[in-house]
């Protein structure tokens, strides 16, 4: 139990302030920071702690990656036609774009860095 929640609690708390921060009508660091940055960021973030709570830390494989990267693009789909109910806020299809071309910069990083790792046997909770 304890891996379980150390691989995806990090995911999930993550999840969670992006729902968070897509319920205000404004995101305090929404006018220093430019869209096609933000949120390409956060979202490769985001792939990177669901590529870690997928694999359980282990090197990515290419149908655990393209899973990833559909979770990823999902939640930026959702998380979008979410912030078409609040006021002040719209859904914008590039802005999925944008968090998948994060996502796709965070299976990158987290492949670099399980390559680089120790190799971790998955174990069961």
């Amino acid at each position: 139990m304890r891996r379980t929640l150390h691989d995806w609690a990090p995911l999930a708390a993550w999840m969670l302030l992006i729902f968070a921060a897509s319920s205000r009508p404004r995101v305090p660091f929404q006018q220093d920071v430019p869209d096609w940055i933000s949120h390409p960021l956060v979202y490769l973030v985001l792939a990177v702690l669901a590529a870690r709570a997928f694999t359980r830390g282990a090197p990515l494989e290419r149908g655990v990656a393209a899973g990833v990267l559909a979770f990823c693009v999902a939640y930026g789909v959702s998380d979008e036609w979410h912030q078409s109910f609040v006021r002040g806020r719209h859904a914008d299809p590039w802005d999925v774009v944008k968090d998948g071309i994060g996502a796709l910069g965070g299976l990158a990083v987290y492949q670099g860095w399980s390559r680089r790792s120790p190799a971790r046997e998955a174990r069961p909770s």
